[in-house]
């Protein structure tokens, strides 16, 4: 794919995003040095969309201000892409773990079941603490929770029933039930290179879409105190939104205008409050 040389304005607003370090003498970081190129090649072969994003809101700005303002998408592009490995390193872990308790848990259970039965057969009480003794323990570091449940009410008759009730193995045994009855999670379609461009797209909001669009839009509604830049400067939700698509790989429908918009009320609201 052929690309056009880009304007000034864009082409010194990559280079003022470029690694620090490099760019100071300091060590090398082949991985942000990268990721660097790939942004910078990625602006080149979409030029057109970004500057049709910005044909109409760039024109009160003088070329260092659209300078500012880019390289204030560009970095927010770079944070994002950050953001959203750091996504999809917390979530590998959380399934290896969740992976973890379930089978300890499961294995727990065997080893209650086991121990009931040679309770059951050879009359060899094992020495372990009681369902109710557990949620008593548990319960003492939240005493609010507790009294309003009037849990020492519950604790009285669970504790003097004849009836039969159900015991810490039973609720770990319905614990790895109701665990492996969850919906399984996809992984996250705009961190998987060899994802199909015909599969069904994310939608926004989906694993980590949000906080890419949250980002974006405080990063470019924040007041950017340039002389470029005139201080009611705004740029529309429309904008941002192509700006988004346009500065970010991964495959998927077209950032909702109404995402942006959201995004720029919730930011408004937290500033108000």
């Amino acid at each position: 794919m052929s690309t056009r040389k880009l304007p000034k304005w864009a082409r010194l607003a990559l280079f003022d995003c470029r690694p620090v370090a490099a760019a100071f003498g300091g060590a090398r970081d082949p991985a942000r040095i990268k990721q660097h190129k790939e942004m910078w090649r990625r602006v080149s072969h979409r030029q057109l969309n970004i500057e049709q994003a910005v044909l109409t809101s760039f024109t009160p700005l003088s070329e260092n201000g659209k300078r500012v303002v880019f390289q204030r998408a560009v970095g927010a592009a770079l944070d994002a892409e950050n953001l959203l490995v750091g996504i999809r390193q917390a979530k590998c872990s959380a399934d290896t773990l969740s992976e973890n308790v379930l089978e300890n848990i499961a294995n727990a259970t065997e080893s209650l079941a086991q121990l009931e039965e040679i309770g059951a057969s050879f009359g060899i009480a094992a020495n372990l603490p009681t369902l109710w003794d557990a949620l008593e323990q548990a319960a003492s570091k939240y005493r609010d929770w507790a009294v309003v449940s009037d849990l020492d009410a519950f604790l009285r008759i669970a504790r003097t029933q004849s009836r039969p009730a159900p015991s810490f193995k039973d609720v770990a045994a319905a614990w790895v039930v109701l665990a492996n009855q969850q919906p399984q999670n996809e992984p996250p379609h705009h961190l998987q290179k060899a994802v199909s461009s015909r599969q069904t797209k994310s939608k926004s909001g989906d694993d980590g879409d949000a906080d890419v669009i949250r980002l974006f839009t405080s990063a470019l509604t924040e007041n950017f105190c340039h002389p470029g830049v005139p201080s009611d400067f705004k740029l529309p939700d429309a904008s941002i939104a192509e700006i988004i698509d346009a500065l970010m790989d991964w495959p998927r429908e077209s950032t909702s205008h109404d995402a942006v918009r959201g995004a720029r009320r919730r930011l408004t609201q937290n500033v108000a409050e």
